[in-house]
């Protein structure tokens, strides 16, 4: 089996784990340091947008040591040898970032500016991780796992099993699709119980992973945390990213969350969870925000560190049944106020033959007393909304829009009333349009926004944990035509949300590079109707082309020049274009009704016509920012 060498040990620690007290997980292997002494890394882990990934991995040297970020994207790894070291950051969803910083000797190495990291863009191509089986014999543990590539199938490069919390794995050896390893109980083990993480990189860096937890025998279990440390009334988010519905959907995914509220008591837990109900086997008409009542079970995982597990298998609506697993750790074991940590969903919906299943991951940021209001939702924002459904009926022609795609709208609200709304279709949005939030403890909210144009826009959301952030559904309708889907919003602290340099990549010490920007373009009307093809744009800080491609049927034209730029800086609304040769690929032509940035920043997607032989192709383009070729 080929491995990589960029740092995956502990990576699923990845999401496992993200803690307010960052603590170093010391790992096999030694550090990629070239002196004798040690000294320490610090920084802050954001996505593309700056809002902070928690539960994330950084690994420095070839090996170890390794953190994880907190709630607030920050983290501290101790240990690492001196000289000049690579660092790598490890998080599902999104894509991995390499680095070199150069540490010295009982001194701490501060990262200037957070690391960025992109989203992949639909996670059901990373590798898929199943039926792991952990068995302990004296101080031994091994472990199994079935491994497969994801929907793309892009080959597994590189497999690890990892003791959570202790910095000790092994890489998997492979047999088919069943990896296995073996790993060595250290020393400092305190338990009571030891938890497994399974993890699979592919060749384009995108994680897949799942987790089992086994006793250790004659493990003490003793510590300052117990399962009553974790008693009360907790509430917060489930955050992960959902792959495409099906094929109509051009491997496209969306970003959402899930909010839970809970009550422990013992090793009881007695809750209910608020859903964002999107599935291919559900009616769009009947997609929308659902809350469901679950009862599970606590388990303390280690009494040392803090982890706890989470599990409960409960049932969703009238056929899906809804196996959960979170596992993190408590931030203090005498007055705890944060548990961050990981994700895990298996969702089995009985309505179709064969049944079919969901498998979701992604991180919790979950905090005890936490509820939410009507007035969390004051203020400025700017939302992405993502038509997962085309504006048809049965007997109108089909919409200009089809699904995947997206558009967004910025608004003031003040007391549940917007104002100052506009979209980056060209409309404007009625201020007699209202929000409220209709359950506080699950942040459930809804509302509508009218639109200039007649449209009518329904929305049933979730408040986010640091109530900064909301994501849900939308209905639109406008006579007889219909569109569904999932939004995702952010609320502008310093507006406006757009700068031009959000059009390049943000490196970890501030500096600005070329950002490339690649997906497709679907031909709606003109000689190629009915086609799709690539489409890569790289750009500097303004905005300026540096390079890139569009394929065409017969050719590939290489772009030179050509510029965007935001026409509004609040919707983020964007028009320019690219040239190659005399070819011009035109982003928003003649005032067309909308392209734009996505609220997180990884998204350019919008109208564009183009010259091709024959006349002019029109349609829209969807392509996703990255950090590789």
């Amino acid at each position: 089996m080929k491995t990589k060498k960029i740092l995956w040990v502990n990576l699923f620690a990845i999401a496992i784990i993200s803690m307010a007290i960052v603590f170093t997980l010391v790992s096999c292997g030694g550090g990629g340091g070239s002196g004798g002494g040690t000294g320490a890394i610090s920084g802050k882990l954001t996505d593309s947008s700056g809002d902070p990934i928690e539960g994330a991995t950084i690994v420095a040297g070839n090996s170890s040591p390794t953190a994880i970020t907190d709630k607030d994207g920050n983290f501290t790894i101790l240990g690492v040898s001196e000289g000049t070291v690579p660092v790598n950051t490890i998080a599902p969803g999104y894509e991995t970032n390499s680095f070199s910083v150069t540490v010295s000797k009982d001194s701490t190495t501060a990262i200037p500016a957070a690391v960025r990291l992109p989203e992949v863009d639909d996670v059901s191509n990373a590798p898929k991780v199943t039926n792991v089986q952990v068995s302990i014999s004296g101080s031994n543990i091994s472990v199994t796992a079935t491994i497969n590539p994801g929907d793309d199938g892009d080959s597994v490069s590189d497999t690890r099993a990892e003791l959570i919390g202790y910095g000790v794995g092994s890489v998997m050896t492979a047999s088919g699709s069943t990896y296995s390893a073996t790993i060595t109980v250290p020393s400092t083990f305190v338990g009571p119980l030891a938890l497994i993480k399974v993890f699979a990189i592919d060749d384009t860096g995108r994680v897949g992973a799942n987790v089992g937890v086994a006793s250790v025998s004659g493990a003490s279990g003793s510590g300052s945390f117990s399962t009553s440390t974790f008693a009360d009334n907790w509430a917060g988010s489930l955050k992960f990213h959902r792959a495409s519905l099906d094929a109509d959907d051009k491997g496209v995914g969306d970003k959402r969350h899930t909010n839970i509220s809970f009550d422990i008591s013992g090793t009881t837990v007695t809750g209910k969870v608020a859903e964002i109900r999107i599935e291919p086997t559900i009616d769009p008409a009947s997609w929308g925000v659902v809350a469901d009542n679950f009862t599970g079970t606590l388990t303390l995982i280690d009494a040392s560190k803090g982890f706890y597990e989470i599990t409960s298998t409960f049932t969703a609506g009238t056929y899906r049944t809804v196996d959960l697993t979170l596992i993190g750790k408590l931030d203090s074991a005498t007055s705890p106020s944060n548990f961050v940590g990981y994700l895990q969903a298996t969702i089995t919906d009985t309505s179709t033959t064969p049944s079919a299943v969901v498998n979701i991951f992604g991180r919790c940021h979950i905090t005890k007393g936490f509820t939410w209001a009507t007035s969390d939702l004051d203020g400025d924002w700017v939302w992405s909304e993502f038509i997962k459904r085309p504006l048809l009926t049965v007997n109108a022609p089909t919409a200009t829009y089809k699904g995947p795609f997206q558009y967004n709208s910025s608004f003031t609200v003040a007391s549940g009333t917007i104002s100052d709304g506009k979209d980056t279709t060209g409309n404007t949005l009625s201020t007699s349009s209202a929000f409220s939030v209709t359950d506080t403890s699950l942040g459930i909210f809804s509302g509508t926004l009218t639109s200039s144009d007649g449209t009518t826009v329904t929305i049933s959301g979730l408040l986010g944990p640091r109530k900064r952030h909301v994501s849900g559904l939308f209905s639109i309708t406008n006579g007889s035509k219909t569109a569904y889907g999932p939004f995702w919003g952010a609320k502008i602290e310093n507006p406006p949300h757009f700068t031009t340099s959000d059009f390049a990549q943000v490196k970890y010490d501030g500096t600005t590079i070329n950002s490339i920007f690649k997906g497709r373009y679907h031909v709606t009307s003109g000689p190629d109707k009915g086609s799709s093809f690539n489409l890569t744009l790289k750009m500097d800080s303004s905005g300026n082309i540096k390079d890139g491609r569009i394929q065409l049927d017969s050719a590939t034209v290489n772009l030179t020049g050509g510029s965007l730029s935001f026409a509004d800086t609040t919707s983020g609304q964007v028009s320019g274009s690219a040239t190659g040769g005399s070819t011009t690929f035109t982003v928003a032509p003649g005032g067309s009704r909308n392209a734009s940035m996505g609220v997180v920043k990884v998204r350019l997607v919008g109208d564009f016509s183009l010259n091709v032989t024959g006349g002019t192709d029109t349609g829209f383009f969807f392509v996703h920012r990255s950090v590789k070729e």
